[in-house]
């Protein structure tokens, strides 16, 4: 465990935690749990805009070791009407692998179908 990154050392209370400092930001915060598979999508309502028009289009960038629990997070890029690369949301899961990936993905796409 990574005592240098800061948070609550239990998972439940963590992610409450940072649910609750996102919310205060005006972040559109979702949960989903799937067969162990622990998803947690963010977006500003800006972001949550550009995500439902400009959708279509995405790059994403993924960054390990983010927490001390050893999520990924993932940022979901979009190009948006004047051709400029905006982020279009993020997303935490708690294992690294092509399902999780997905998983993740899919959520967004529920979350903000294009």
């Amino acid at each position: 465990m990574n005592s240098h990154l800061i948070g609550e050392v239990n998972l439940e209370a963590d992610i409450l935690s940072a649910n609750k400092f996102l919310a205060e930001r005006n972040y559109r915060v979702e949960q989903f749990i799937i067969r162990k598979l622990v998803k947690v999508f963010f977006v500003t309502l800006e972001q949550f805009v550009n995500l439902v028009c400009y959708g279509w289009l995405t790059l994403i960038d993924s960054i390990h070791n983010t927490n001390k629990h050893n999520w990924r997070l993932f940022t979901i890029y979009i190009r948006d009407g004047c051709g400029c690369w905006n982020v279009g949301g993020h997303f935490f899961i708690n294992k690294n692998n092509s399902e999780a990936v997905t998983a993740g993905l899919k959520a967004i796409r529920t979350f903000a179908p294009h």
